[in-house]
């Protein structure tokens, strides 16, 4: 199983087709594991999600030169805005889907705030 911890990163939830065009989707393999994540104070507690997580692709360049982390989907639903966040879901996830892709980027100064146990 993987761990993801993230303090800061960009999560891009909507038109990841167009960031990143050169992948299929539907290759991608993904393992079980949970994202571990801190919104405010960077050694805070982080809330867990248990996720899936695919590294394929991992460290390539979107179509806006930022660098791909991994891709993950939920593997269970949480009702809690911070994970409707990350996902993009609406309000209680009404509009919560399994095989919703999200890819998690490096920001220029967010290297060190992503570690994959």
């Amino acid at each position: 199983m993987t761990d993801l911890h993230i303090y800061n990163a960009r999560f891009v939830d909507t038109n990841i087709k167009k960031y990143y065009p050169h992948i299929d989707l539907s290759t991608l393999e993904f393992y079980e594991g949970f994202l571990k994540k801190c919104w405010t104070e960077k050694y805070s507690f982080p809330k867990t999600y248990k996720i899936e997580i695919s590294m394929d692709h991992s460290e390539i360049l979107n179509t806006e030169g930022k660098r791909l982390c991994c891709f993950i989907k939920p593997f269970e639903k949480y009702k809690n805005l911070e994970f409707e966040k990350i996902f993009g879901f609406t309000n209680n996830c009404e509009d919560y889907d399994e095989n919703k892709i999200v890819a998690i980027e490096y920001t220029s100064d967010n290297i060190d705030d992503i570690k994959i146990y």
